[in-house]
């Protein structure tokens, strides 16, 4: 019997639903601003062509709306994005919370270029 090597293969925890690729990115602070909660900052995490997943202190509500701010430097515009999924971060000092986040239907001339400028190289 041929053994196939699969080392190759992203390891992807089986809640994960994401379908898109999703690639390392630069842990960059991004910002975020919900309608209720108001304005935050977040660290980059991941990024695929269709959303992203970051880390921040704030608990936002899962299936809630949220426009992001790609780092200074990276002269990109804010995307808005639906957030999809919400974990707390165990053993962290302080609460943190993990999200993933959809890009919405009105940023897709906008999602390509945050996925090309923010994966990490």
């Amino acid at each position: 019997m041929t053994r196939v090597d699969t080392s190759f293969e992203p390891v992807i925890a089986p809640d994960d639903r994401r379908s898109a690729l999703r690639l390392p990115a630069k842990a960059q602070p991004i910002g975020i601003e919900h309608s209720e909660c108001g304005k935050h900052m977040g660290i980059l995490q991941d990024i695929s062509r269709r959303g992203l997943r970051f880390r921040a202190e704030v608990c936002l509500p899962c299936g809630s709306y949220v426009l992001l701010y790609a780092p200074n430097d990276s002269e990109l515009p804010p995307i808005r994005a639906r957030i999809m999924r919400q974990q707390l971060i165990e053993g962290a000092e302080q609460a943190l919370f993990e999200y993933g986040v959809q890009f919405t239907e009105t940023a897709e001339i906008r999602r390509h270029p945050w996925f090309l400028r923010l994966r990490a190289a």
